[in-house]
């Protein structure tokens, strides 16, 4: 049994982290759930030094960040939980506690599902242009709100923190996804205005491992102007995810087929005077190629790796 002062302690913590259902108590664990969310969540504290949190969704413990992610631990688990993590401090299972809140609420497919309910009212046999305005409308909202809880209201890039001016930039573009993908919150990243801007005008794309790409556009005076000179990587992309928007970068009027890029490219001026890919210290080295069957003044550009000479 929770003894009263324990319990009113982790009640608290629960409610402070969008937990506002007290089910009944099974054993040593204080039981929650949530209105807002479909995370199950059990409480214990242990003799002051373990804090524990049983997760009905594995994936959600799975996305956890090392940060708040605690320690996995294998002792028997509540009936309906998924896996167990424990934490030193009070603090440590606050943190941990509302991130598994915000990813229960953006992992797929719960931003899918709210869409679908809230498109229930309007949808149709046959769809007109102006029911698809209203999809789009309300589908592009719970997307954003799902992705600044996913991001933390942060830029994905730049750490970036205004949240009013930050974008909810498709990697997919819309038009051309499932709803599905629409609402994957993988299919998304959280933007400062300047680099989606650039993201989205193909200027800027990043590897699948999240290293920035620039367009050979991009002189160093234009990173510079735009604070694009030294991008840091991006953590927490799932993988795949980059592999539509890294087909194409912006090359003239046209666009940039990137191969497997494996190194951040950059911009850096050749003596000619050309713009080309150019990465470090690395042992291969990428660069420019016109394709065989690209027009003399076209902008069909491919980036190829080949080995340094």
């Amino acid at each position: 049994m929770i003894d009263a002062d324990t319990r009113t302690l982790l009640v608290k913590l629960a409610a402070d982290n969008g937990f506002d259902v007290i089910r009944d108590d099974v054993g040593d664990w204080l039981h929650v759930e949530s209105t807002k969310a479909p995370l199950k969540l059990w409480l214990q504290l242990l003799s002051n030094k373990m804090w524990l949190a049983a997760l009905s969704m594995e994936n959600v413990a799975d996305a956890l960040e090392p940060d708040v992610a605690g320690i996995a631990l294998t002792s028997p688990l509540p009936p309906g939980a998924a896996v167990v993590r424990w934490t030193t401090t009070r603090q440590g299972l606050h943190a941990l506690v509302r991130r598994a809140f915000q990813l229960s609420r953006t992992l797929p497919d719960t931003p899918l599902k709210e869409f679908l309910a809230a498109v229930a009212d309007i949808e149709a046999p046959q769809q007109t242009e102006v029911i698809a305005e209203v999809r789009k409308r309300r589908g592009q909202n719970i997307f954003r709100k799902r992705l600044i809880e996913f991001w933390q209201g942060r830029c994905a890039v730049t750490g970036f923190a205004v949240v009013p001016l930050l974008v909810a930039s498709h990697i997919k573009p819309w038009a051309e996804a499932t709803d599905a993908e629409r609402l994957d919150v993988h299919n998304g990243l959280l933007l400062a205005p300047h680099i989606d801007a650039v993201f989205d005008a193909h200027y800027l794309t990043f590897t699948d491992d999240g290293e920035p790409v620039l367009s050979p556009l991009l002189t160093p005076a234009d990173c510079t102007a735009l604070h694009l000179a030294s991008l840091p990587k991006i953590v927490g992309l799932k993988p795949g995810c980059m592999t539509v928007k890294t087909n194409t970068l912006r090359c003239s009027s046209g666009s940039v087929r990137i191969v497997r890029p494996k190194h951040p490219l950059v911009p850096s001026t050749t003596a000619s005077g050309v713009s080309a890919g150019k990465k470090g210290s690395a042992p291969q080295a990428s660069r420019i190629r016109r394709c065989r069957d690209a027009p003399r003044h076209g902008s069909a550009v491919r980036f190829v790796t080949a080995a340094k000479k």
